[in-house]
């Protein structure tokens, strides 16, 4: 076996085996070659490590010194693979231009020899950040194979522009760039890793690349709120009235959320809130800033910056907080889960149940007989809609003459009609409605998931009316427009029938039928109209709706101004206005006295 540049030879224990120390190019070589010269596989091999790097030859394998580690090199000449400390993948420049050494790059296909085909990566565009793959470890040549890391450091490279030690994510503006702040969505988050090195030609970028997501600015929704459950407690001692913000954790945190991120706030942290005087007391907005530091204000809460609301508290003198309290004390405690556990949204989404359902459009009223033509029954039909509770649902088309409807304060709860009929012979009280009376019938369904489970209500007035005029202005407020508890957040009225009942026949009376759709229910016996549902002025409570021997009368305030009238102005038209003279654009005299301008 011949050996170049033998240092020497030791000769071991066993007379049949030799030891050859080589020295070749700087390695320490470790053989065993017994006395016929043939080659035993060496225990290890020592490389010199006082040694620069060698000269670039493909294969050649060397230590380090720089990188502490053993290197070797392949094809190409810019580039040295760091054993242990870098990961490589082979790559195409599919571009027409060079790719950067140091460049962020991303698949963009695979050549015949299946080799990815890469271009410069930028985290705007979908694609192009979640194929990121890594960071061009030389310049690439447009058609020609080449290196991109994908774990470890590239060095050499131009990070002048770069804080050294700052992490950096995929540019979201400059293709194959970088930045030191996490790009605001829908941008993806690309982690490219950080900065070892901040240098023109010397600098070095640590490769880690991690593919986020676009979704991390969605956090943005709990800017403002805390954590943890807490508590507000108010103290007075008679000289000073202070507002405490009180953790309920197991823990006793109270972790603020700015800018998607925690700022830690002490437990029973105290501020002292300004004192008013018994006839004029003051408001005082109480919240933690931006920094975590719990502040006040007598005007409102920050409009310009992020914050935590705490509470609104209306401070009298400091005595008569002692005494008797503040005037108000309202607890905003923003937490994101209760002591329970139970997330914040549920607790808002049971609010919003609370209410009651809005009717958005549709369910519109078919009577079987028309106003004034009286029946032995009135069948009501209504079209299909659509009401919102938490979300909008589609109510189904109802007819009473097919699925009845059930009279819910009746004095057999739930008693079922297949619409309006003298059979309805007692009020919400079980007093006898008589013969030739008139009373008013508030109909308001219920909106559930399924269509059976949809259903149409009744409610029986407080009383009757031996007249029409007084049912249908309801003088006494006998009709009734509560939507039981249990039907709150799904029921919500529809209609007012004022009926005129006999032994044998019902009436709805001309003008009877009232519209009550986006009206909202309430305890005291009236509906308050939401700004929707009221179709014609004579819906109004206050106007007469029986225009029946009301033609070409004009309407008015009563003498006792509690209501309006029709009256008769004495002329029916312009044009019998001065004895049958038409205005024209001036201003002309009325009945021999008044001025008309126009």
């Amino acid at each position: 076996m011949a050996v170049s540049n033998v240092i020497y030879f030791e000769i071991t224990n066993d007379p049949s085996i030799l030891l050859a120390k080589i020295v070749a190019d700087g390695a320490l070589i470790y053989a065993a070659i017994d006395h016929d010269h043939e080659t035993i596989a060496p225990s290890y091999l020592d490389f010199n490590s006082d040694f620069p790097a060698p000269a670039h030859k493909e294969g050649r394998v060397f230590y380090d010194n720089e990188a502490n580690t053993l290197a070797y090199y392949n094809a190409e000449a810019e580039v040295t693979m760091q054993i242990g400390k870098e990961l490589w993948v082979s790559v195409h420049n599919a571009t027409g231009v060079t790719i950067p050494d140091g460049a962020a790059v991303t698949v963009t296909g695979i050549t015949l020899g299946g080799v990815l085909e890469v271009g410069l990566a930028i985290a705007s565009d979908r694609v192009s950040a979640l194929n990121t793959i890594g960071i061009a470890t030389h310049s690439i040549e447009p058609g020609t194979e080449g290196i991109a890391t994908t774990a470890g450091t590239v060095n050499g490279v131009n990070t002048v522009a770069y804080t050294e030690g700052a992490a950096i994510w995929l540019s979201d503006s400059v293709p194959g760039g970088y930045q030191e702040t996490r790009p605001k969505a829908p941008c993806y988050e690309v982690r490219m890793g950080g900065i070892e090195k901040s240098h023109a030609t010397e600098g070095k970028i640590y490769a880690e690349v991690r593919i986020i997501d676009n979704d991390h600015d969605n956090n943005a929704y709990y800017n403002g709120s805390i954590l943890e459950p807490n508590e507000v407690h108010i103290h007075c001692d008679g000289l000073t009235v202070q507002c405490e913000i009180h953790s309920l954790a197991a823990n006793n945190r109270i972790s603020a959320i700015i800018d998607q991120d925690y700022i830690s706030i002490l437990d029973n942290t105290i501020i002292e809130l300004t004192v008013g005087t018994d006839s004029v007391p003051v408001e005082n907005w109480v919240y933690i800033d931006n920094t975590g530091v719990i502040s006040k204000s007598t005007s409102s809460f920050p409009t310009s910056a992020q914050y935590i609301p705490v509470a609104r508290v209306v401070v009298p003198s400091a005595a008569t907080a002692q005494t008797y309290g503040v005037y108000k004390s309202h607890a905003y405690t923003d937490h994101l889960q209760g002591t329970s556990g139970q997330g914040h949204l549920s607790h808002v989404n049971a609010w919003i149940r609370k209410r009651p359902a809005g009717w958005q459009n549709g369910v519109v009223l078919t009577q079987s007989v028309a106003e004034g033509v009286a029946a032995a029954s009135i069948g009501l039909s209504y079209t299909s809609g659509v009401v919102a509770q938490l979300h909008d649902h589609t109510f189904p088309a109802y007819d009473t003459a097919i699925k009845p409807a059930a009279i819910v304060n009746s004095p057999i709860p739930y008693q079922q009609v297949n619409g309006i009929s003298p059979a309805i012979d007692t009020d919400g009280q079980g007093v006898l409605i008589g013969n030739n009376k008139y009373y008013n019938l508030v109909v308001w369904g219920v909106m559930s998931e399924e269509d059976s489970a949809c259903k149409i209500f009744f409610n029986l007035p407080s009383g009757s009316y031996t007249t029409e005029s007084l049912a249908i202005d309801d003088v006494h407020d006998t009709a009734s427009y509560v939507i039981p508890n249990e039907y709150k957040g799904a029921g919500f009225l529809i209609t007012r029938l004022t009926i005129q009942r006999t032994n044998t026949t019902v009436t709805v009376i001309p003008g009877g039928t009232k519209d009550l759709r986006g009206a909202i229910s309430s305890l005291g016996g009236v509906a308050i109209l939401g700004g929707s549902g009221i179709t014609y002025f004579d819906n109004l409570i206050d106007t007469p709706v029986n225009k029946t021997g009301q033609a070409l009368k004009h309407v008015r305030v009563d003498a006792t101004e509690t209501t309006l009238e029709y009256f008769d102005p004495g002329y029916n038209t312009v044009a019998e206005i001065n004895g049958g003279d038409s205005l024209d654009n001036q201003t002309d005299t009325v009945l021999g006295g008044s001025s008309l301008g126009y």
